[in-house]
């Protein structure tokens, strides 16, 4: 999920949106032992959050 709304804690009361380029590409599957998904414990909670709406939405 993509989001370029202003941040709520931004003190700058004027929304000035930047262009935004996404590009998506063909990628192995992450496993269990991925540094990025353990790095962090918002990043494995986030794979699980895709996962649970993955799941859902199909």
């Amino acid at each position: 999920m993509l989001n370029t709304c202003q941040h709520p804690l931004d003190p700058d009361p004027n929304y000035a949106p930047k262009p935004v380029l996404m590009e998506v590409f063909p990628a192995e599957p992450v496993g269990e032992d991925d540094p990025c998904l353990n790095s962090h414990p918002e990043n494995g909670r986030a794979m699980e959050n895709t996962v649970n709406y993955n799941t859902l939405r199909f």
